[in-house]
């Protein structure tokens, strides 16, 4: 289904009429199957869209950024479908600036809800010049010149190293803007490590994994351990590898739309604290696919242990898949649940 967004992209279709197109973060995959006349390819840091648009078209790259070798390869135009964060979209727009020809358009279509009626200041303060192209459906689209595309970008510039200390454990976690608790330890997330117990099994997989901060914990804490990590979102997963190394790990980092990548992969214990948004929705579908199948991924007597918000639905969906114990610690606004491999 087409987003309010993209709906607003197909009543200016002779943008694309000409030159060659860069789609960035679509919000859906369907955009492609309207566009098929045009000579548009895809750029996605989301693997759930990147995996949906690639059966339609297979001009499709997923990644934290996005290069062009040859500078014959330039695009001509590009439309960035607007972040949730403002620091992001700001690292966005400085990537595709490098990959779209100078004068070429860069556009920026999005709700009006999701902070879009700002960005006419900031692509003006950029890039000399912004005009509003069209707005409907609490939409609007957003056009300028490209006039920096000689500059180069390195995603590197944009990392931030933290230092979190737990107990006896020290340990450094990389992030990027767009990675959830980007530079900071997420309440939720601290008391989930302050009541982890001593781990048993060696295979553990931190599911959601953002910048790596659970997974990198645990390993340190316990250096026996074999952690992999797991996330949709490519820039998270950029900053985890980063994570890893800073921290001396060898670990697999895999894209994955839920557990789907993981196949026959059996751990131990997994480990998260999952989103219940999409860009500034809330959504409750991920995981409550990742509980209904988790249990498929768990070894036996393997655990998993989750933190979320106490007001979201997740006991009765733990009780119905897994064998759920006691929970493990509660504040006022979040709690860690652990659950057992029936």
């Amino acid at each position: 289904m087409l987003s309010a967004p993209s709906k607003l992209l197909l009543r200016n279709l002779d943008l694309f009429e000409q030159g060659r197109w860069l789609f960035v973060n679509p919000t859906d995959a369907d955009i492609f199957s309207e566009l098929n006349d045009f000579d548009i390819s895809g750029f996605h840091q989301y693997f759930d869209v990147f995996q949906q648009a690639l059966l339609i078209n297979n001009v499709q790259s997923f990644g934290a950024a996005i290069e062009v070798a040859d500078p014959n390869e330039l695009y001509d135009g590009a439309i960035i479908y607007l972040p949730k964060a403002k620091a992001h979209f700001a690292m966005l727009l400085d990537n595709i600036q490098s990959v779209v020809k100078t004068h070429g358009t860069i556009a920026v279509v999005g709700s009006n809800d999701g902070g879009i009626k700002s960005i006419g200041k900031i692509l003006k303060a950029k890039l000399g010049i912004a005009q509003k192209r069209d707005s409907a459906r609490h939409c609007a689209l957003w056009c300028s010149p490209n006039s920096g595309s000689e500059q180069s970008f390195t995603l590197d510039n944009y990392l931030t190293v933290s230092t979190h200390n737990l107990g006896d454990t020290s340990w450094q976690v990389a992030s990027l803007p767009g990675v959830f608790s980007h530079g900071s330890l997420d309440v939720g997330t601290q008391l989930l490590l302050e009541s982890m117990p001593t781990i048993t099994g060696k295979q553990v997989l931190d599911f959601a994994c953002g910048a790596g901060v659970i997974g990198c914990y645990l390993a340190k804490r316990q250096p026996n351990l074999q952690v992999s990590f797991s996330d949709i979102n490519g820039l998270a997963l950029y900053a985890c590898q980063k994570s890893c190394e800073l921290n001396g790990m060898t670990a697999n980092v895999k894209p994955s739309n839920g557990l789907n990548e993981w196949h026959a992969e059996r751990f131990n214990t997994i480990v998260t604290n999952p989103p219940f948004h999409t860009g500034v929705e809330t959504d409750y579908q991920i995981t409550e696919t990742f509980i209904k199948a988790v249990g498929k991924h768990l070894l036996t007597a393997g655990q998993l242990f989750l933190v979320a918000n106490r007001f979201l639905p997740y006991p009765e969906l733990l009780d119905k898949h897994l064998q759920r114990h006691a929970d493990l610690a509660r504040s006022s606004k979040f709690c860690v649940y652990q659950a057992r491999k029936k």
